[in-house]
């Protein structure tokens, strides 16, 4: 059992409640904000809108979630005193968290590419829409981690453990199928819309200096160039925080699964998995105030 030094649990707590403190109340912001403004602007809210607070929503679920468990987890050394109820809802809800945003920046992505290669056509919703995007990203997620969740197990007995019953090999195929299917495919296909957006944002850059200066065009795609900056911003930041401990975290459950013999030193794992796992926190963190800008 690997145990803590009182400093580093201490270290930790301080770095996991400002995570809860800033997650929750800045994607709170988030979400009232852009609820405002999609009554106030009812006739005329596109789907992007709805889709921030959608990706909100996951952030905070995320933020509030995440260091719950992982405060109880360093002040109790890996015993779970939380019950069976949160054993099976806390590090699913994680995962649901981190599969509706990708999706829902995926969402994102396609609604960009139709507004700037389709600037013409009306943007606003229709209900259908609306709803059929929001929801699918949660039922895809939710049916993803469904598996994981079923298998987690609450044990009394074996000091109040809340452990996945799979044997280590399912145990890995599983999270690579998760990977590949719900962060490593999607990432790719925001990248490319987003790249399409940026060569169809040239391209209407050069159209502007062969007409002359309108005006009202050329304040439309500088709107849509500071836009796309942003939102490539909110995929980057997500990918630069996300990908290294979900790397880490498949080379570990690979080689416990297969080269037991490669096992080194528990304590570099744990301080590995605790470091980049704070560091994936963080993305629920920093949305907000990439946020902000957008609204100026």
């Amino acid at each position: 059992m690997i145990k803590f030094l009182f400093e580093v649990q201490v270290v930790l707590t301080v770095i996991y409640g400002i995570i809860f403190m800033l997650g929750t109340m800045g994607n709170v912001a988030v979400i009232v904000h852009y609820t405002r403004k999609i009554i106030k602007e009812r006739n005329r809210s596109n789907l992007t809108k709805y889709l921030i607070v959608n990706l909100a929503v996951a952030d905070f679920i995320a933020s509030f979630t995440v260091p719950i468990g992982m405060i109880q987890d360093i002040w109790s050394l890996y015993n779970w005193h939380l019950g069976e109820v949160s054993c099976k809802l806390i590090t699913p809800l994680y995962i649901i968290s981190l599969g509706c945003s990708i999706w829902t920046m995926l969402a994102i992505a396609l609604a960009r590419y139709r507004a700037i290669s389709y600037p013409f056509k009306s943007t606003k919703p229709s209900k259908t829409i609306i709803l059929s995007t929001i929801s699918g990203t949660w039922v895809f997620t939710i049916l993803a981690s469904f598996p994981y969740a079923y298998t987690l197990r609450f044990d009394a007995k074996a000091y109040y453990q809340c452990t996945s019953y799979w044997s280590e090999k399912p145990y890995f195929k599983y999270f690579l199928i998760f990977y590949i299917v719900t962060i490593f495919v999607p990432t790719l296909t925001i990248a490319y819309f987003f790249t399409c957006c940026y060569i169809k944002i040239k391209e209407n850059t050069m159209r502007l200096k062969s007409l002359g200066d309108p005006k009202i065009q050329k304040q439309r795609l500088n709107r849509d160039r500071r836009r796309n900056r942003l939102f490539i911003a909110i995929v980057g930041v997500f990918t630069l925080l996300i990908t290294p401990y979900w790397l880490f975290y498949l080379v570990y459950t690979y080689i416990n699964a297969y080269r037991s013999d490669l096992m080194g030193d528990p304590i570099i794992y744990f301080g590995s998995n605790y470091g980049l796992f704070t560091l994936a926190t963080f993305n629920s963190v920093v949305n907000p105030f990439i946020y902000a800008k957008i609204r100026r």
